[in-house]
């Protein structure tokens, strides 16, 4: 679902067989890609600025030996953007990443679980550097 007021630009897919839910206000940024599994989904809160090139996905494969990797099951868990996060270019979240109300995700990093509201993290993995200040 897509609130009021969404931007999506040029390039940005969303696929899977899972629920995705956009807030009000939102901007997607070119070739931005959104995965999400009927198991999972991804939820993006209001006021939300995703840059160009993300990517959101809220599986993995499985990797257990013996068995081709595409024959095994996707181990899958939701995905939470909240309320004015900003993902700056080239940002990646990973399955059951959470990320909280204000925080910043610097570019070129990788989100793989919980990140404070108001933090600014950067890196891979992503790390917090800072915190938004009013």
């Amino acid at each position: 679902t897509i609130g009021k007021n969404v931007t999506i630009y040029p390039g940005v897919m969303f696929f899977g067989d899972g629920p995705i839910v956009i807030g009000d206000r939102v901007n997607i940024g070119n070739n931005t890609m959104l995965y999400a599994s009927k198991e999972g989904g991804i939820t993006i809160g209001d006021k939300t600025v995703i840059a160009a090139d993300c990517y959101i996905i809220d599986a993995d494969h499985g990797i257990r030996a013996g068995v081709p990797v595409c024959e095994q099951e996707d181990s899958v868990k939701r995905v939470q953007i909240g309320n004015d996060v900003w993902l700056a270019a080239g940002a990646k979240v990973l399955k059951g990443s959470v990320i909280g109300a204000g925080a910043v995700v610097g570019a070129l990093s990788l989100v793989k679980g919980e990140v404070e509201s108001n933090a600014v993290v950067c890196g891979v993995p992503a790390k917090v550097l800072k915190y938004r200040e009013g």
